[in-house]
């Protein structure tokens, strides 16, 4: 739980926390393998987040939201481009250029 004395964001604690190569990976291995998984309160007390100044907070934020956004748009184009190689080798080039013209400038 965030303090109120504590100058963090929390979109910017649950990023760091769920980071693969962070927090996940940290908390993946401080993990007791049993029946109901939990971490002591000693590694929990021992695991450092970095508190930086809400700038630079605000700018990970954002860089990461950006990312998903491009992440999206990405899987879109690859599968545009696997639909038009397809429509391609059915029905003819200009059929998928035709249909690359109409979703890449929608």
């Amino acid at each position: 739980r965030l303090k109120e004395n504590v100058d963090v964001s929390a979109e910017y604690l649950h990023l760091f926390l769920t980071a693969k190569n962070i927090g996940s990976l940290f908390f993946e291995q401080k993990e007791m393998r049993t029946a109901q998984p939990k971490i002591s309160p000693k590694d929990i007390e021992d695991f450092i987040i970095p508190i930086i100044n809400d700038d630079q907070q605000y700018h990970i934020i954002d860089l990461v939201q950006k990312s998903f956004i491009l992440r999206s748009k990405s899987n879109e184009l690859l599968n545009l481009a696997k639909s038009s190689v397809e429509i391609a080798i059915e029905q003819g080039e200009d059929k998928a250029l035709e249909l690359l013209n109409q979703r890449i400038w929608q």
